[in-house]
């Protein structure tokens, strides 16, 4: 399948685009970016306003698992970070510490 987006800024690792272009990807990958591709048979998506860039990566992720698993488990947390665009999650430690009373 083909998907090509339309302008779209691009945000890389030194600037954010201040021209719009398109993208164009195929079978899952990359394949071209420009403006006014022109491609046939493609899903064309108007991405006009957003922006675009590598995933992202959170390096103080609090998921209270284990634990505290009602308030969210490893799978919840790592599935919402997932549809935030965050490819790389670092889970900071948690663990409930009992004090013994004396």
């Amino acid at each position: 399948m083909n998907i090509l987006i339309r302008n779209v800024r691009i945000i890389s690792k030194t600037k954010i685009a201040s021209e719009v272009s398109d993208i164009l990807i195929e079978d899952g990958v990359i394949q071209q970016i420009g403006t006014s591709i022109s491609v046939n048979e493609t899903n064309d998506f108007d991405a006009e306003g957003a922006f675009i860039s590598a995933g992202w990566c959170d390096t103080f992720c609090s998921i209270p698992d284990p634990g505290f698993e009602y308030k969210e488990d490893l799978i919840s947390g790592l599935n919402c970070a997932a549809e935030g665009g965050y490819t790389t999650v670092v889970k900071r430690f948690s663990a409930i510490v009992f004090r013994k009373h004396t």
